[in-house]
Protein backbone atom coordinates (compact mmCIF):
# COMPACT_ATOMS: atom_id res chain seq x y z
CA UNK A 1 0.00 0.00 0.00
CA UNK A 2 1.41 3.31 -1.15
CA UNK A 3 2.08 5.85 1.60
CA UNK A 4 1.40 9.77 0.67
CA UNK A 5 4.15 12.27 1.55
CA UNK A 6 4.22 15.30 1.90
CA UNK A 7 7.20 17.68 0.47
CA UNK A 8 7.12 21.39 0.35
CA UNK A 9 7.80 23.42 -3.13
CA UNK A 10 9.99 26.11 -2.81
CA UNK A 11 7.93 29.18 -4.42
CA UNK A 12 9.57 32.51 -5.91
CA UNK A 13 8.27 34.91 -2.34
CA UNK A 14 10.15 32.89 0.10
CA UNK A 15 7.43 31.07 0.85
CA UNK A 16 6.33 27.22 0.20
CA UNK A 17 3.18 25.32 -1.06
CA UNK A 18 2.50 21.97 -0.34
CA UNK A 19 3.01 18.99 -2.73
CA UNK A 20 1.68 15.29 -2.19
CA UNK A 21 2.74 11.99 -4.15
CA UNK A 22 2.59 8.38 -3.34
CA UNK A 23 5.40 6.59 -3.10
CA UNK A 24 5.53 2.77 -2.67
CA UNK A 25 8.96 3.32 -0.36
CA UNK A 26 9.97 6.75 0.84
CA UNK A 27 13.59 5.90 -0.41
CA UNK A 28 12.67 5.66 -3.82
CA UNK A 29 12.25 9.43 -3.84
CA UNK A 30 15.64 10.29 -2.61
CA UNK A 31 16.54 8.05 -5.70
CA UNK A 32 15.33 10.78 -8.02
CA UNK A 33 15.85 13.82 -6.57
CA UNK A 34 18.03 15.44 -3.40
CA UNK A 35 15.49 16.64 -0.78
CA UNK A 36 15.89 19.82 1.22
CA UNK A 37 15.90 20.98 4.81
CA UNK A 38 11.92 21.01 5.89
CA UNK A 39 11.75 18.41 3.17
CA UNK A 40 11.58 21.57 0.35
CA UNK A 41 12.14 20.25 -3.15
CA UNK A 42 11.81 22.86 -5.78
CA UNK A 43 8.70 22.77 -8.99
CA UNK A 44 11.46 21.52 -11.59
CA UNK A 45 11.76 18.29 -8.97
CA UNK A 46 8.15 17.96 -8.22
CA UNK A 47 7.19 18.15 -11.77
CA UNK A 48 10.18 14.98 -12.15
CA UNK A 49 8.70 12.89 -9.73
CA UNK A 50 5.39 13.30 -11.10
CA UNK A 51 7.05 12.45 -14.83
CA UNK A 52 8.72 9.56 -13.62
CA UNK A 53 5.59 8.40 -10.90
CA UNK A 54 3.50 8.04 -14.79
CA UNK A 55 6.21 5.78 -16.37
CA UNK A 56 4.05 2.93 -16.15
CA UNK A 57 0.84 4.18 -16.54
CA UNK A 58 -0.56 3.89 -13.00
CA UNK A 59 -2.23 6.52 -11.02
CA UNK A 60 1.00 8.44 -10.35
CA UNK A 61 2.57 6.42 -7.61
CA UNK A 62 6.35 6.40 -7.40
CA UNK A 63 6.82 2.61 -7.79
CA UNK A 64 10.49 0.58 -8.18
CA UNK A 65 8.99 0.21 -11.68
CA UNK A 66 9.07 3.47 -12.13
CA UNK A 67 12.62 3.92 -11.60
CA UNK A 68 15.15 4.01 -14.77
CA UNK A 69 18.23 1.98 -14.67
CA UNK A 70 20.34 4.93 -12.59
CA UNK A 71 17.80 5.72 -9.95
CA UNK A 72 18.03 2.09 -9.37
CA UNK A 73 21.97 2.10 -9.02
CA UNK A 74 20.92 5.24 -6.68
CA UNK A 75 18.17 3.42 -4.68
CA UNK A 76 21.10 0.76 -3.97
CA UNK A 77 23.50 3.18 -2.64
CA UNK A 78 20.61 4.61 -0.51
CA UNK A 79 20.01 1.15 0.81
CA UNK A 80 23.39 0.38 1.78
CA UNK A 81 24.96 -1.83 -1.58
CA UNK A 82 28.15 0.59 -1.19
CA UNK A 83 29.48 -1.37 1.37
CA UNK A 84 29.53 -4.65 -0.72
CA UNK A 85 28.90 -3.94 -4.18
CA UNK A 86 30.59 -1.03 -6.52
CA UNK A 87 27.59 -0.97 -9.30
CA UNK A 88 27.73 0.48 -12.93
CA UNK A 89 25.72 0.28 -15.58
CA UNK A 90 27.16 -1.14 -18.60
CA UNK A 91 27.84 0.60 -21.57
CA UNK A 92 24.89 -0.78 -23.76
CA UNK A 93 22.76 -0.06 -20.82
CA UNK A 94 21.64 -3.69 -20.65
CA UNK A 95 23.72 -4.91 -17.62
CA UNK A 96 24.72 -3.70 -14.20
CA UNK A 97 28.20 -4.89 -13.92
CA UNK A 98 28.46 -5.34 -10.19
CA UNK A 99 32.16 -5.48 -8.41
CA UNK A 100 32.43 -7.20 -5.27
CA UNK A 101 34.51 -5.17 -2.33
CA UNK A 102 36.73 -6.31 0.09
CA UNK A 103 34.57 -6.65 3.59
CA UNK A 104 35.45 -7.40 6.71
CA UNK A 105 37.38 -10.29 8.16
CA UNK A 106 34.15 -11.30 9.88
CA UNK A 107 32.09 -10.78 6.14
CA UNK A 108 32.19 -14.19 4.14
CA UNK A 109 32.83 -13.83 0.41
CA UNK A 110 29.34 -13.40 -1.22
CA UNK A 111 28.13 -16.55 -3.26
CA UNK A 112 26.28 -16.55 -6.68
CA UNK A 113 23.06 -16.99 -3.97
CA UNK A 114 23.89 -14.20 -2.53
CA UNK A 115 24.00 -11.97 -5.05
CA UNK A 116 21.01 -13.36 -6.39
CA UNK A 117 19.27 -12.40 -3.17
CA UNK A 118 20.78 -9.16 -2.80
CA UNK A 119 19.45 -8.26 -6.15
CA UNK A 120 16.06 -9.86 -5.99
CA UNK A 121 17.47 -11.84 -9.11
CA UNK A 122 14.89 -14.84 -9.75
CA UNK A 123 15.94 -18.44 -10.71
CA UNK A 124 17.05 -19.40 -14.06
CA UNK A 125 18.49 -15.57 -14.65
CA UNK A 126 22.16 -16.91 -14.22
CA UNK A 127 22.10 -20.28 -15.33
CA UNK A 128 19.92 -21.98 -17.59
CA UNK A 129 19.86 -25.52 -18.44
CA UNK A 130 23.30 -25.60 -17.13
CA UNK A 131 24.04 -22.56 -19.59
CA UNK A 132 25.65 -19.61 -18.07
CA UNK A 133 24.60 -16.87 -19.06
CA UNK A 134 24.59 -12.60 -19.38
CA UNK A 135 28.75 -13.31 -20.28
CA UNK A 136 29.42 -14.60 -17.16
CA UNK A 137 30.63 -17.76 -17.89
CA UNK A 138 34.59 -17.11 -17.60
CA UNK A 139 34.35 -15.62 -13.79
CA UNK A 140 31.27 -18.53 -12.68
CA UNK A 141 33.25 -21.50 -14.63
CA UNK A 142 36.78 -20.05 -12.83
CA UNK A 143 34.84 -20.01 -9.63
CA UNK A 144 33.88 -23.03 -9.74
CA UNK A 145 37.33 -25.06 -10.79
CA UNK A 146 36.94 -27.36 -7.62
CA UNK A 147 33.93 -28.52 -7.62
CA UNK A 148 33.32 -31.84 -10.03
CA UNK A 149 31.23 -31.64 -13.09
CA UNK A 150 28.29 -33.18 -11.30
CA UNK A 151 28.90 -30.51 -8.51
CA UNK A 152 28.12 -28.01 -10.81
CA UNK A 153 25.11 -29.67 -12.81
CA UNK A 154 23.49 -29.44 -9.29
CA UNK A 155 24.26 -26.39 -7.91
CA UNK A 156 25.97 -22.98 -8.77
CA UNK A 157 24.21 -20.73 -5.95
CA UNK A 158 27.18 -22.20 -3.60
CA UNK A 159 30.07 -20.62 -6.27
CA UNK A 160 31.96 -17.94 -4.20
CA UNK A 161 33.32 -15.03 -5.59
CA UNK A 162 36.14 -12.88 -4.61
CA UNK A 163 36.45 -9.15 -3.81
CA UNK A 164 36.94 -7.41 -7.72
CA UNK A 165 35.10 -10.08 -9.15
CA UNK A 166 32.76 -8.49 -11.54
CA UNK A 167 29.57 -10.26 -12.62
CA UNK A 168 26.53 -8.94 -15.56
CA UNK A 169 23.14 -8.74 -14.18
CA UNK A 170 20.56 -7.68 -16.36
CA UNK A 171 18.46 -4.47 -15.89
CA UNK A 172 15.67 -5.58 -15.83
CA UNK A 173 16.18 -8.21 -13.33
CA UNK A 174 16.83 -6.20 -10.42
CA UNK A 175 14.68 -5.39 -7.83
CA UNK A 176 16.50 -3.47 -4.78
CA UNK A 177 13.47 -3.78 -1.78
CA UNK A 178 15.94 -4.06 1.44
CA UNK A 179 19.35 -3.38 2.55
CA UNK A 180 21.83 -6.50 0.94
CA UNK A 181 23.12 -9.48 3.45
CA UNK A 182 25.38 -7.88 5.71
CA UNK A 183 28.03 -8.99 7.88
CA UNK A 184 25.46 -11.20 10.42
CA UNK A 185 23.25 -12.36 6.91
CA UNK A 186 26.66 -13.72 5.20
CA UNK A 187 27.75 -14.92 8.35
CA UNK A 188 24.92 -16.86 9.18
CA UNK A 189 23.42 -18.33 5.76
CA UNK A 190 26.86 -19.47 4.28
CA UNK A 191 28.00 -21.34 7.34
Amino acid sequence: MPDAVTLNITTDNNGTKPFTINVEDKKFINSVITVGDNYTITEEQAKKLQEIARRNGDFGILELCDLNSNEKINLAYINGYGEYYEIKLSKHGKYYQVTIKETGFFTKDPTLNTIKVDFGVRFGVFIDKNEILHGNEDLINSRDKKMTAEDRNINYDTTKFKAGDTINIPVEEVTIQNSPRGMWGRFLWQS
